[in-house]
């Protein structure tokens, strides 16, 4: 098969893309590159279009397909760099992350070395692209996963359809092409994040390769007339579009995902090193960044990953240090590593498989280590470890049953969690800044003979989701002579999406009624947030011997919360009580994350396990004891 370098600029196009939009530059306020995951998607069109010409072209030459000469190829390709990627990752992790994040880095290993973290990823409920998948160093992994499980029934389709239907491998391809595409956009319309990791939504972006594959074999790069030089350059002004007006609003994969596609599609097709496109993807900066694209590819996520967590908010400065560093490192794997492996002459397949053996050996029971150690909670002290600090970890299955995984898709009235088994409720309504206190508030409230009964929803603060809205009315319309209390992030009160209007409409008739009931209603203003990252907790603790105060300007959270205050501040009703956590967590100046080594914030901007005990105890001396 002759070389196209083209491909190998369009593979640069592809991990640039990918890279700058994890490192998440700032330009006038706004993220650039915001559409850069749709590199991944390119690579799978890069990645069917190769690996066909390689199984038809064994087919077409010999009448016959080695699979365990192909099984050899991918694993000397694929391997021995995640192999060397997830030691390093290991050894960086014990240092700096905290005991339950460094099981968590070991699970996804192991599902990455086995081809299955995209569906780890998917069944740990992890959103791509949201700021906390931002510091999970193995995350990218999941699309090797996507393409290995493809490896697994490309080759069997290819070989079925040359030996028992008459190679008609166009037409079978183009009807797994089509499949896919209609199970992708009806999957992204109920089931998004399942879509996002699902090889059968994935399939046929690779089925594209695949066909651009077989046209080439076909016609034998039959030549070009003038006409078709024009398609290349729309192919790279599709891509160019996509990778700077898609954003994570963008269904994806769906039938937007078209616009690159075809993009890559014409650039394959058309494109040769005779016309502007093609001598563009085929300038040596980018054939050199395309033959690298790979180790880029795996050592960018982890460097990225890594520095999030040990630098909470990362300057420009240190986001270029780490693309440096991703460069370095893969030029240095891509000699030492890729092209020693890629080549039997130089690495035989005995010491080949001897070598990946005993790497894996040693990944594997490294992981299964740390995770049979509870990632050894000696290296720090009991108070930095997730579950002390943060309750909704502290209380994993309750949290997970009554708030995320089961409780997502629930939302019918009886599927509310109660805590506690007395005559008396209090009823908490809204989304994980409230959750975070429920744990704290239910040993309380059980002091005083009252049920905690959870309403609360991921990013669901009441007017904000329409189903668990009507199943929260249902029940609260009907409460006499109890406790409803409602907060949330404060954030939703200033987003585009955010109805004033219909909102306060929703709350002022849910608490008049509750009021007419007899029913009290708690207020609990929003939370400063200080930007904490648990996973960076331990990093410092172990560097600096303690944790230094972390802090934001109050001026800062005043101005951002307005609206919320402002909102809230409308609701005039009688009894009505307010809770103000930042009487705890600010002063004049400054809004405490972390204060004189006690942990504030567990999170971002959630309450920890302190400051749940204070705000619950609040709730208690502000207006519970005295109605229950």
């Amino acid at each position: 098969m002759h070389y196209r370098p083209e491909i190998d600029g369009l593979r640069a196009i592809a991990v640039i893309s990918v890279i700058a939009y994890h490192a998440q530059f700032i330009f006038f306020e706004g993220s650039m590159f915001r559409g850069g995951f749709i590199g991944v998607d390119i690579f799978f069109v890069i990645s069917g279009y190769l690996i066909t010409r390689i199984i038809v072209s064994e087919l077409t030459e010999n009448d016959s397909f080695s699979f365990a000469n192909f099984y050899e190829r991918r694993a000397r390709r694929i391997l021995p760099l995640v192999l060397t990627v997830a030691l390093c990752c290991l050894f960086i992790a014990w240092q700096i992350l905290l005991p339950a994040d460094f099981v968590a880095l070991s699970k996804s290993i192991l599902a990455a070395i086995s081809f299955w973290s995209n569906f780890y990823f998917y069944n740990e409920s992890i959103q791509y692209g949201a700021e906390n998948s931002l510091v999970l160093p193995f995350l990218h992994t999941w699309s090797l996963s996507v393409e290995e499980q493809v490896y697994l029934v490309l080759p069997l389709i290819v070989l079925i359809t040359h030996r028992y239907f008459n190679g008609r491998f166009l037409i079978v391809m183009l009807g797994f092409l089509v499949f896919s595409i209609i199970y992708s956009s009806r999957l992204e319309t109920v089931a998004p994040n399942l879509n996002f990791f699902s090889t059968v939504s994935r399939f046929w972006e690779i089925a594209v390769g695949s066909i651009l594959a077989l046209i080439e074999l076909l016609r034998r790069l039959a030549s070009r007339n003038q006409s078709s030089n024009l398609w290349p350059i729309l192919g790279l002004c599709l891509i160019t579009y996509s990778i700077l007006f898609f954003n994570q609003e963008t269904p994806h994969p769906s039938l937007y995902t078209l616009i690159p596609i075809i993009g890559v599609a014409l650039i394959i097709n058309f494109s040769t090193t005779d016309d502007l496109t093609g001598r563009l993807l085929a300038s040596k900066p980018l054939v050199g960044i395309g033959l690298i694209s790979y180790s880029l590819y795996l050592w960018h996520y982890p460097i990225m990953a890594f520095g999030r967590i040990i630098s909470n908010n990362p300057t420009g400065l240190e986001k270029f240090v780490w693309i440096v560093v991703t460069l370095l490192l893969s030029i240095a794997s891509y000699f030492l590593i890729e092209k020693p492996f890629r080549n039997p002459r130089r690495i035989p397949n005995g010491i080949m498989l001897i070598t990946l053996s005993i790497t894996s050996l040693v990944v594997g029971f490294s992981c299964f280590a740390v995770m049979s150690y509870d990632g050894y909670e000696k290296r720090v002290p009991l108070s930095l470890q997730k579950t002390s600090f943060d309750d909704r970890f502290a209380n994993i299955h309750i949290f997970a049953k009554c708030h995320t995984l089961t409780a997502s898709n629930a939302v019918e009235p009886n599927k509310f969690c109660t805590l506690g088994e007395y005559e008396k409720n209090v009823y908490l309504v809204g989304d994980s800044h409230m959750v975070s206190i429920a744990f704290k508030l239910a040993d309380q409230l059980s002091q005083i003979k009252a049920n905690l009964v959870i309403m609360t929803r991921p990013g669901k603060i009441l007017g904000r989701g329409r189903q668990i809205d009507l199943a929260r009315l249902e029940i609260l319309n009907h409460v006499k002579n109890e406790v409803v209390i409602l907060g949330g992030r404060g954030d939703f009160f200033s987003s585009e999406s955010f109805d004033r209007k219909t909102v306060k409409k929703t709350y002022s008739e849910l608490i008049q009624r509750l009021n007419q009931n007899g029913n009290t209603v708690l207020l609990v203003y929003p939370v400063p947030p200080t930007n904490i990252h648990r996973k960076g907790l331990a990093q410092e603790f172990l560097v600096n011997g303690r944790l230094l105060d972390k802090k934001s300007s109050r001026a800062h959270f005043d101005q951002t919360t307005k609206e919320a205050y402002s909102f809230y501040d409308d609701l005039k009703y009688e009894n009505v009580t307010r809770i103000y956590p930042s009487e705890f967590f600010c002063d004049s100046q400054n809004c405490y994350g972390v204060r004189e080594g006690v942990i504030l914030i567990s999170d971002v901007d959630h309450p920890s396990s302190a400051s749940a005990d204070w705000i619950s105890k609040k709730i208690i001396e502000s207006l519970v004891i005295s109605h229950l």
